[in-house]
């Protein structure tokens, strides 16, 4: 016995090793296979590089390919990674990548998705429920008699059958439908709104990285102005411009630290911006606009109430809010009609074979049962008014939220198109001093430049704060003014497309002597 056990252990032991000699031969062809397949599926797209997260949008209006993953393979040495390269966004592209791509909009519209089944599911509430199986009964013992005298008995019954129940509540199913299609209209009308301020967002954060990154350009630019005029205090410092030198160096540190706040702001609107377009928030973005310009997305020359009425017809959460309204008064006028007399209808209905027989001895043949009824309840009758006015308290919050929602519309288009027709005359007022300012910042450097009594590098430095605070202005009112432009056309429910209606407003601005802004709208 010993030997056997012995004899049997040998031989595992050496099956085992036969086992890791042939995996540890196997090693070197499974890690060039695997080499092989990871460089195919890179190739091939999918794992892709770092540098690939996204297609490029060079044309207004382009989309992200469908299938383009945003995942990204991380390499062993983090330091073999390529630079991100930068993806060029427009504001026809945000709205088209905000409402395929964002988060958000793809849950709401996902549970727009859900409640649609939901409608489904409930339109079928009238179907049977059928079932198939097989039952055994077995007793042993007493049974009582009519007459009260106890009979021992053994007998026992086999039963498959096919057996369809239905109970089919008229009522019920309407209000399983109506409710149904009110809680769709309310996932509608949540779609809606996401969508609305996602989209807002995505827009006025791209508004708002113009506006950085235009700031940074004009402060570096203002930046060597004053470096010039620096220079020239140093060269003069030995005859009493050495309270100019310290006031330029304060003017330059300042403008650093502006500079370096809009670089902070610019690429911290671009995360946001990536995030709200379901980008990969290290994959830095670029505008396609050139230049921070005022843009025309909406005429806002109409009167007030011709582009409220608008609003009010086609704007946000308008058509849902109808949709509800209709849909509970629908549901209400179905169960105050004749349907309220209808009763529960059931049916029972069975047929199998059915043995049957004392002891163990069955004798079977086929069985069918079947049963109808109609029932009332009777209690409905005293819940009946409570049932209503509840009903009438939901359509009245619908209402209010309908009613609440039209106020809004009308503030925000009022606002929107009074911040548009002040805009105007604000930019072309900042527009101005910017002319203005340019032009005594070269007058008073022609001044100084040719020696003209009573000039000073004081008089540029002056000059060019006042250029600083001329474009800041400018950048501010046109902020405003698209952001305004942007609002106004949500609003009105015209930015249904991938592509905005812009129309390009060419403008020239010059930030110094000679030296011209081109401020067109690029597309």
């Amino acid at each position: 016995m010993v030997g056997a056990g012995f004899r049997f252990v040998s031989r595992l032991l050496r099956l085992r090793l036969w086992a890791a000699g042939l995996c540890a031969a196997g090693l070197p062809l499974l890690a060039a296979g695997c080499t092989q397949h990871l460089a195919a599926l890179t190739q091939l797209g999918a794992i892709p590089r770092r540098a690939a997260v996204a297609t490029r949008l060079t044309t207004p209006g382009a989309a992200l390919d469908s299938g383009m993953r945003l995942t990204s393979y991380e390499p062993e040495h983090p330091d073999m990674l390529p630079a991100p390269t930068p993806t060029p966004v427009s504001l026809d592209a945000i709205f088209c990548l905000a409402a395929e791509r964002n988060a958000q909009i793809a849950l709401a519209r996902e549970k727009v998705h859900e409640s649609d089944l939901n409608s489904q599911l409930a339109a079928k509430g009238w179907l049977p429920t059928v079932t198939a199986g097989v039952g055994y009964y077995r007793h042993e013992g007493g049974i009582q008699n009519e007459d009260g005298t106890l009979t021992r008995s053994s007998f026992g019954a086999l039963y498959p059958n096919v057996d369809l129940h239905a109970d089919f509540d008229v009522r019920e199913a309407t209000i399983a439908r109506i409710d149904a299609e009110r809680k769709r209209w309310q996932q509608q009308g949540e779609l809606s709104r996401v969508n609305y301020e996602t989209l807002l967002d995505a827009a006025e954060t791209y508004i708002d990285l113009l506006s950085a990154r235009r700031g940074e350009a004009v402060a570096q630019e203002l930046d060597k102005y004053q470096r010039d005029v620096l220079k020239r205090a140093e060269g003069s410092a030995a005859s009493g411009g050495k309270v100019l030198v310290e006031s330029v160096q304060a003017e330059l540190s300042g403008s650093a630290q502006a500079s370096a706040k809009l670089r902070q702001q610019g690429n911290a609107a671009s995360a946001k911006l990536a995030y709200l377009l379901g980008l990969d928030p290290e994959c830095p973005l670029v505008p396609v606009d050139e230049t921070l310009t005022p843009i025309d997305l909406v005429d806002a020359t109409p009167p007030t109430p011709e582009l409220v009425a608008r609003a009010l017809t086609d704007g946000p959460g308008v058509h849902e809010l109808q949709g509800l309204i209709a849909v509970i008064d629908r549901g209400m006028a179905e169960l105050a009609g004749p349907k309220r007399f209808l009763p529960t209808f059931g049916l029972c209905l069975t047929e199998g074979y059915f043995g049957a027989g004392p002891d163990g001895v069955l004798t079977g043949s086929n069985r069918f049962d079947l049963g109808v009824q109609a029932r009332w309840n009777l209690t409905d009758l005293f819940k009946a008014g409570d049932v209503k006015r509840i009903a009438e308290s939901k359509r009245r919050q619908v209402e209010l939220s309908y009613e609440d929602l039209r106020g809004k519309l009308t503030l925000g288009v009022r606002e929107s198109r009074d911040e548009i027709l002040s805009g105007r005359e604000q930019i072309g007022h900042t527009s101005e001093q910017i002319r203005r300012a340019s032009e005594a910042y070269r007058l008073s450097k022609l001044r100084v430049d040719e020696n003209v009594p009573g000039s000073s590098s004081t008089e540029v430095s002056l000059a060019l704060r006042g250029l600083a605070v001329a474009h800041g202005s400018y950048i501010s009112s046109v902020n405003a003014y698209n952001k305004a432009q942007i609002r106004l056309l949500l609003l009105l429910g015209t930015a249904g497309s991938c592509r905005s209606d812009a129309a390009p407003v060419i403008t020239e601005l010059p930030i110094s002597d000679g030296r011209q802004v081109d401020a067109r709208h690029g597309r």
